[in-house]
């Protein structure tokens, strides 16, 4: 490489986030308590900085459902510790959307106090911020000089899980043997968006992959897992070197499911056909693998192109946008509803209430009683005439490509407008960089159904229709 005279500084860093005490996961409404760890969480941390320009970020990813309240603000007074001076609104926090990762704290979370017998929840996002105010820290003290190259391949990942029917309803993985089914909701997108980076002899040192798929082939499980990433991570290393950091995003992908609704049969014959799957193994354990060597064949793939272009000195940008957005509001027939659904709750608790609260017959009542109880919360600021609610848009310019995230679990089609109109050659969008809530779009909306029901989504379609155009006039400012 040759010098440049804005140079591109590059640290990375990453560390376990595995508990080694029994933990709750969180993802499902009943509580899963976990003993062990089927395979290692991880957060990792990509660190820019464009040394003459003094502009500089830190992205971390986490193995996790989304990042909490509780988590955030905790990592915000550890982060001033270690990187005095650094300003905190330029480390981004996204999750991976794994099922199978740690509740974090008690408030945020739908599940019933756990017998004292265990560490409360708030025990794991102690540990959790510290570790990733450390790898943040790491990774920014960490930055050299270095190369950076952007690419795109493709592997077939997330799909549409919402099948819709001829009445007019929509559910979440519903059966599309049904005879009144009529067709998927919405699109898939198999584009993988890759940052690849390089010391200053064009060694790889790591690669960003940004997927729209949520890691969920095993969201069941009782056990600790980071699912099909820790598969990807695997793979990759066997491929690409031991040290390899990976930094994985997930993209806008609020409907969309590593679970295809269509064909299952034959894709778990010719998964065991292929020899990923042994006959007394689950197919979703199977699927892992396979979906891990799908990502890592899009990255290998595309290696060898991008490696024609690295560049040494590019723009670099950041900036970060606090905004309102509307709430969704409660139709008087919703207020009804989330009425009712308490009530049937309380009935099943008061027969139950001597059980164990770490049993489904328990949590799952305990559970559709605080969900519907916010939901009415959600009702009596509407009622109180508080319509808007906040909302944090961080955006980025590395190079040729953009980069915008929110805190929801925002539906495809949201970000494929992002991307549509992005003037970018390349933009990266990565959803659940915050404490997350469904935000589906209004053809979901009116299609009802877990995802996109009242109860699951806190702000509007028009909420995700504004942040589509507060992320395009972030990104297209630059280009």
């Amino acid at each position: 490489m040759k010098p440049e005279s804005n140079p591109i500084k590059i640290g990375w860093s990453s560390v376990d986030i595995t508990p080694d005490w029994p933990v709750n996961l969180k993802g499902q409404f009943n509580v899963r308590i976990a003993t062990r760890a089927l395979d290692p969480i991880t957060a990792t941390a990509l660190a820019l900085e464009s040394e003459n320009q003094a502009q500089g970020f830190i992205l971390v990813s986490v193995d996790c459902v989304q990042i909490s309240l509780y988590v955030q603000q905790a990592f915000r007074r550890l982060i001033a510790e270690r990187l005095p001076g650094f300003n905190p609104d330029q480390i981004v926090l996204h999750g991976t959307h794994t099922h199978t990762a740690p509740q974090q704290s008690a408030p945020e979370s739908w599940y019933p106090p756990l017998p004292d017998s265990f560490k409360a929840p708030e025990a794991y996002g102690d540990f959790l911020a510290e570790r990733l105010a450390r790898v943040a820290a790491e990774a920014w003290q960490a930055r050299r000089l270095g190369g950076i190259a952007w690419g795109q391949s493709f592997a077939a990942v997330g799909f549409n899980r919402r099948s819709c029917y001829l009445n007019g309803q929509a559910i979440m993985y519903g059966s599309t043997a049904d005879p009144m089914f009529s067709h998927v909701e919405g699109n898939c997108d198999h584009s993988v968006n890759l940052l690849y980076t390089f010391d200053p002899e064009n060694q790889l040192t790591g690669v960003l992959v940004n997927v729209a798929c949520p890691s969920q082939c095993t969201e069941n499980l009782s056990e600790i897992s980071a699912d099909y990433w820790h598969e990807v991570r695997v793979d990759l290393r066997g491929r690409l070197g031991a040290g390899l950091f990976i930094l994985p995003q997930c993209s806008a992908a609020g409907d969309q499911s590593p679970h295809h609704t269509i064909n299952q049969a034959a894709e778990e014959r010719m998964t065991r056909l292929m020899g990923f799957m042994d006959h007394n193994e689950l197919f979703v354990i199977a699927q892992r693998r396979v979906i891990g060597r799908r990502i890592s064949q899009a990255v290998e793939e595309a290696l060898p192109a991008v490696r024609n272009d690295i560049r040494t000195s590019v723009e670099l940008t950041h900036e970060q946008s606090v905004f309102p957005v509307p709430r969704r509001l409660l139709t008087p027939w919703e207020t009804n509803e989330s009425n009712r659904i308490i009530a049937e709750a309380n009935q099943k608790l008061a027969l139950i209430k001597e059980a164990d609260p770490i049993s489904a017959a328990y949590s799952v009542p305990y559970a559709q009683k605080v969900y519907y109880t916010w939901a009415l919360a959600r009702h009596a600021r509407q009622q109180a005439g508080d319509l808007e609610m906040p909302v944090v848009v961080h955006a980025m310019r590395i190079g040729d490509v953009a980069m915008t995230t929110n805190r929801f679990e925002y539906y495809l089609d949201f970000g494929q407008r992002i991307k549509a109109r992005s003037r970018a050659l390349q933009t990266f969008v990565v959803q659940l960089a915050g404490e997350g809530a469904y935000l589906p779009t209004a053809r979901s909306v009116a299609g009802g159904g877990y995802g996109s029901w009242f109860a699951s989504s806190p702000a509007s379609a028009e909420a995700g229709t504004k942040i589509v155009e507060e992320s395009l006039r972030l990104i297209n400012q630059w280009f």
